[in-house]
């Protein structure tokens, strides 16, 4: 019996198990999910940069928020529409490893509670696109706060899927791209902007009340990467950015939801611009480093 078992696997007769990924509208349910990051960027050109006191730029903007996200079908494509309120956001900094004070950072997430965004969930995809639902200029204090929140969030969203089933030790690969205005005025021919390719790998599957629970894990090769970090003494556009990355999910394969996950990326030399200045710091070292962990709190 036991030459028996050996010969059927050596010879491919007794299958591995192999999953298919399936997203669903969660049929009425609403999927709670909490966040938590960090985006820290440090440079050593504080001098030109107006950071206080000169010297070695280190700059972090921490946070937490929670969304309610539905999910409903799009009669007129036949993708799922999803749909999410933030909860009980909040966000602070530090320079130089001192916390900040509203006064002195104001640019908090908190502006964004009871908001919606909304994204499109495709099997072949994951996703493509994150939107605010609603007016950036509702967000009084700094209308790009809006644009910050979306580009930590997209990386958390969903991976990239594969075309149909694959096995624990499987690969593939995907590339994200999100592009979205810069509504400083005065800066509006800018954009936010963030794209990678990625590789996947299927590190296992389990089973949950009766559903399939992927394992993955992903490398990301940041290819472009532009943003903007701020506080009231402290100004300064990113453009140009590379850089690398990795993250892990959790993914209820039979419905498309994220149970949990973390992705971590760091971006390499970023160019490195005052706001309201023409021209970006001459041989600047800089880097950004980029956090987020996720977790499904509940499905009801």
């Amino acid at each position: 019996m036991c030459a028996l078992i050996v010969l059927l696997l050596s010879t491919g007769l007794i299958a591995q198990e192999q999953v298919t990924f399936s997203i669903s509208d969660l049929e009425g349910k609403t999927a709670e999910h909490e966040y938590v990051f960090s985006s820290s960027l440090t440079s050593d050109r504080g001098d030109q940069l107006a950071y206080p006191g000169g010297g070695e730029v280190d700059v972090e903007i921490q946070g937490t928020w929670k969304t309610l996200q539905t999910r409903a079908v799009d009669d007129s494509t036949g993708h799922v529409v999803a749909t999410a309120k933030i909860k009980d956001g909040d966000s602070w900094a530090k320079m130089g490893g001192q916390k900040l004070t509203f006064e002195q950072y104001p640019f908090t997430i908190e502006q964004l509670n009871d908001l919606d965004y909304t994204w499109h969930l495709r099997p072949d995809l994951g996703i493509d696109s994150l939107e605010a639902a609603f007016r950036p200029w509702k967000v009084k204090q700094r209308t790009d706060v809006v644009n910050d929140l979306a580009m930590i969030w997209f990386g958390s969203l969903l991976p990239h899927l594969p075309d149909g089933p694959v096995r624990v030790g499987d690969t593939w690969t995907g590339e994200r791209k999100i592009e979205l205005p810069f509504y400083k005025l005065g800066a509006r021919k800018r954009k936010f902007r963030l794209e990678y390719t990625s590789t996947y790998t299927l590190k296992d599957i389990k089973k949950k009340k009766g559903n399939q629970i992927a394992i993955v894990e992903e490398e990301r090769e940041l290819t472009v990467y532009s943003g903007w970090v701020e506080t009231v003494s402290f100004s300064v556009m990113l453009d140009e950015g590379t850089g690398t990355g990795m993250a892990n999910w959790e993914i209820d394969a039979t419905n498309g939801v994220v149970n949990k996950g973390d992705y971590i990326v760091t971006v390499n030399k970023p160019l490195l611009q005052r706001y309201g200045h023409d021209h970006p710091v001459r041989d600047a070292i800089a880097y950004l480093k980029l956090l987020c962990e996720f977790k499904l709190k509940k499905l009801k």
